[in-house]
């Protein structure tokens, strides 16, 4: 009797200590949801190479407020001590070998003219640092069309693994279906073997589903700065409404959005303003200077003068550089320019490509929702058939097998269209289509 109590008694605290640690492990397991908005965002804030872009652009900026320096004066000052040895005849009588000369000075410079010289380095700077804006604007652009395109791709590894083991249901409800009309003497054994195969089948497809699932997760958190490993829900939606807008209406806004035209602008402006800076070495420079020196033989420095001076250099020749050079900056202006147009045609094509991809994966996502409805159908008839002993074990396994591949194929062309919707927001530099 007591030995009997006890037992109950162990057995009583042997499952409530298995509920309180499986509840334990349910609590402290991280679960959260992550819409794509909030994936973009961890995404541009981690990002490697959008950082380094961002630290590039600062460079670039520092560098552009650096060089209005020789628009102002240098303002100098100087303090020297001299010592001599002088061996003329007259300082060796008199006892005057050593010569010591102190002297001190302030002054301030400026160049008056340089032929444009500082004007169009500044201006190479501001284009110089306009392109690493651009810079930044392009990563940026990519960097939001890879989430996407991350996001999108574990939405359908989720779904498509979801299916995989619904898939396996349906397959063991098949088996158990073959297995019990056996057992009836109305079905042979072929029927159970068959089922049984492909009940296997199914198990070795949700293992693979499951592990390209994990390989797709882990491809996203490797985007938005999380460990590989982490786990997590989406909250997100497959958009399945058809858009329609005019491919050239939609290029005309690419080509004023995208930061590669204004980045291929900036770069036909640069290479004009080198046109500007080689010209200036056929000008004279103009330089103003004034000086306060103070001089002496001893420290007292008693001897002083002001200076003013104003003078012009100009190289009358130096060689055939400077012509060469120019005649270069102009060469590089004209492949700017082809470059420019390069940039135009291949953002008109992948706007163009982008909506056909659209139009096809729209196309494809209507016909796949056709197939799954049709392969139920197919399937529902198949089973009830061989159920009642009218259909035979390979239409029912082929009915099963067509109505898998339709939902994964659904699944796939919803992913697609998204996709595909997220590239043509890529060729718009839109971070937000719809609107």
């Amino acid at each position: 009797m007591y030995l009997d109590y006890l037992k109950s008694f162990l057995k009583y605290m042997l499952i409530i200590s298995i509920f309180i640690f499986s509840n334990l492990n349910i609590n402290t397991t991280p679960v959260f949801s992550l819409t794509i908005d909030e994936a973009i965002k961890m995404a541009h804030e981690y990002y490697p190479v959008l950082q380094s872009r961002l630290k590039q652009s600062k460079q670039a900026k520092d560098l552009y407020i650096s060089s209005y320096d020789p628009y102002f004066p240098t303002i100098s000052i100087g303090y020297s001590y001299r010592n001599a040895f002088d061996t003329t005849l007259h300082n060796i009588t008199y006892n005057k070998i050593w010569d010591t000369q102190y002297s001190a000075y302030v002054g301030a410079s400026y160049r008056l003219f340089d032929g444009g010289f500082r004007r169009s380095k500044t201006k190479e700077a501001y284009h110089a640092y306009k392109q690493t804006e651009n810079d930044v604007d392009i990563t940026e652009n990519d960097l939001t069309f890879n989430v996407k395109q991350a996001f999108y791709s574990a939405m359908a590894a989720e779904r498509v693994y979801k299916v995989a083991r619904i898939t396996e249901e349906i397959a063991q409800r098949n088996f158990d279906l073959a297995k019990a009309r056996r057992q009836e003497g109305v079905a042979k054994l072929s029927d159970v073997t068959q089922a049984q195969v492909r009940l296997t089948q199914s198990k070795m497809d949700t293992i693979s589903a499951q592990k390209d699932m994990e390989k797709a997760f882990s491809n996203l958190n490797s985007l938005i700065g999380l460990p590989l490993s982490d786990n997590y829900t989406l909250d997100a939606e497959f958009q399945t409404e058809m858009m329609q807008y005019e491919i050239p209406e939609l290029q005309d806004v690419a080509l004023k959005r995208r930061a590669e035209v204004d980045k291929q602008l900036h770069e036909l402006e640069f290479t004009k303003q080198t046109i500007k800076e080689q010209k200036s070495n056929f000008w004279p420079k103009i330089d103003f200077q004034i000086y306060y020196n103070w001089y002496d033989r001893d420290s007292h420095l008693d001897e002083h003068e002001a200076v003013l001076m104003t003078g012009a250099t100009f190289n009358i020749f130096d060689g055939l550089g400077r012509y060469y050079r120019v005649s270069a900056q102009k060469e590089a202006l004209f492949a700017s320019q082809k470059n420019l147009l390069e940039a135009k045609r291949n953002i008109k094509l992948e706007v163009n490509n982008a909506y056909k991809d659209i139009e096809r994966s729209y196309a494809n996502y209507r016909t796949a929702l056709s197939l799954v409805n049709e392969g139920q159908v197919n399937y529902d008839q198949a089973f009830n058939e061989y159920k009642v002993g009218k259909g035979d074990i390979i239409a029912l396994l082929q009915a099963e097998v067509n109505l898998a591949r339709s939902r994964i194929t659904l699944i796939q062309q919803k992913m697609n269209y998204n996709i595909a919707l997220s590239s043509l927001e890529r060729a718009l530099n839109k971070n937000e289509f719809n609107n």
